[in-house]
């Protein structure tokens, strides 16, 4: 992975302050839904959530100057939340598209872009469980509260950046579960959702020292693992 992104023209990270760029529930369906990126962005980090869906079906995030990819990032089923984390190419025009297959809102959260000139090579780890809070690793033991923040260790001293996996365990509602550096406010913004009962896991790349802290909206156990970690 760290040669995809540093090699010969390659690309950088620019980690930035999770930032919510659209909502359906808001503005209206709409599909594809066109997110423009930054200037001078050549990728971006995004987390895309679906809820709300009558039916079974999947979400595609590509460049819009391309044709629809027969690929899917996100898999959902009929009246539960489900989110995913996305590296995407920005197209020609800046612009990403997001397209359902059937009738969806869709919610795009951008944590962060890729240019030549970015900021954070990747450093890839052996994989690790930093918490569980089913069994104490990480030092907490039970489930994070409604409302509830925790700080947890996540990556040495020098990094910049975390990218990792995130699991949300048997909320007792529909919730979510956001993890952010901690030196900064809490984001508008979601990292994984879990129906009630359920769980859910997904991955994300967030700025971050060596700690994250994590927010749960309803009571939940939560895992998270630590693939790697981004360095000036």
């Amino acid at each position: 992975m760290q040669g995809a992104f540093v090699g010969a023209g390659g690309l950088r990270l620019n980690p930035l302050t999770p930032t919510r760029v659209a909502d359906t529930r808001d503005a209206g369906r709409v599909d594809p839904l066109v997110i423009t990126a930054p200037a001078g962005a050549a990728g971006m980090v995004l987390n895309v959530t679906g809820v709300g869906a009558a039916a079974a079906g999947f979400v595609v995030v590509y460049p819009c100057s391309a044709p629809i990819p027969e690929t899917s990032n996100l898999n959902f089923v009929a009246n539960a939340p489900v989110a995913g984390s996305v590296y995407v190419q920005v197209g020609s025009a800046g612009t990403v598209c997001v397209h359902a297959n059937v009738p969806i809102d869709m919610i795009v959260d951008l944590h962060g872009t890729f240019s030549a000139a970015g900021q954070l090579r990747f450093q890839a780890s052996v994989p690790k469980r930093m918490l569980d809070t089913r069994s104490g690793i990480g030092g907490w033991r039970g489930q994070v509260g409604h409302g509830q923040q925790i700080e947890i260790g996540v990556a040495p001293p020098e990094a910049k950046a975390v990218t990792g996996n995130i699991t949300m365990i048997e909320p007792g509602l529909d919730g979510f579960q956001t993890a952010f550096a901690c030196a900064l406010p809490l984001p508008p913004t979601s990292s994984v959702n879990a129906g009630g009962g359920l769980l859910a896991a997904n991955s994300l790349t967030a700025s971050s020292t060596a700690s994250l802290c994590v927010r749960s909206s309803v009571a939940a156990h939560v895992i998270f693992d630590t693939t790697g970690w981004w360095v000036s």
